[in-house]
């Protein structure tokens, strides 16, 4: 098992052996951030500003919740506004969203440039209490140990998204936002934990188009389509699967799905 704390230092994963994982991962951080968690973090008012190397390196984002959520505990009351973005899924809609946009040297910077737009107007329209970006782990994952072929028909990914990825990163920690990625996870299953374990009167936005988030839906929980400028809830769901968000997973069992 490989963690990731280095971008952000924020990870949750999905489920109890997720959770396991985090817990294996997270001993050596406690103590910072026990300290950490004082710091607050204006997204709202754009002040945060990344301070020194330490920062620039992600080291010192810890989410307050942290020691909570790895316990296996709900991040107490607070009413608070938690926007979960779906970073790949962000990356690849502006990577095909604007085609061809290049630095000078050649290199390809419109999955950056769209990302960050993206990721901008979304924070100053949402004003959020707590963001986190959230990006699959590269290699494989559990699902394919239960079934080998899962998601063998996807093309790869191109490579002139994957050389923007390092850059995208960078660009999300100079904002001084937790970057959450877990080997052996997808960023559905660490989102869906971050629901799972969000204050029942917290407002979740989930910022995804991947009709697999739509089973998270609920009071209070919704998605939202910076494409289209669409929100996504329960009334939205039924609307286009004729089911209930709770029941989406069975619909999927049944009908199959041919992108996994």
């Amino acid at each position: 098992m490989s963690c990731s704390f280095a971008r952000g230092g924020f990870l949750l994963g999905a489920g109890r052996h997720a959770a396991q994982d985090l817990q294996q991962c997270g001993g050596s951080h406690g103590r910072a951030e026990e300290q950490q968690e004082r710091e607050e973090i204006d997204y709202r008012q754009g002040e945060a500003r990344p301070e020194g190397r330490a920062a620039a390196r992600g080291e010192h984002h810890l989410a307050r919740g942290y020691a909570a959520a790895t316990a296996g505990a709900k991040v107490p009351s607070s009413s608070e506004h938690w926007l979960l973005v779906d970073g790949t899924n962000a990356l690849y809609r502006a990577f095909f969203a604007i085609p061809g946009l290049r630095a000078p040297d050649g290199t390809p910077t419109n999955a950056a440039y769209g990302f960050v737009n993206m990721l901008g107007k979304v924070l100053r329209e949402e004003r959020p209490d707590r963001v986190i970006v959230v990006f699959d782990a590269r290699g494989k994952n559990f699902r394919h140990e239960i079934f080998p072929e899962y998601k063998a028909g996807r093309d790869a990914q191109p490579e002139d998204l994957s050389v923007q990825i390092p850059l995208v990163h960078e660009l999300v920690e100079a904002w001084r936002i937790p970057i959450v990625e877990l080997s052996g996870w997808e960023a559905d299953d660490v989102i869906a934990t971050l629901v799972a374990r969000a204050p029942a009167d917290a407002k979740v936005t989930i910022v995804s188009t991947d009709k697999d988030l739509m089973q998270l839906v609920r009071p209070g929980v919704e998605l939202l389509d910076t494409m289209k400028g669409r929100r996504i809830d329960a009334a939205a769901v039924e609307e286009r699967f004729g089911v209930h968000p709770s029941q989406l997973l069975d619909l999927r069992a049944l009908v199959g799905d041919p992108s996994d």
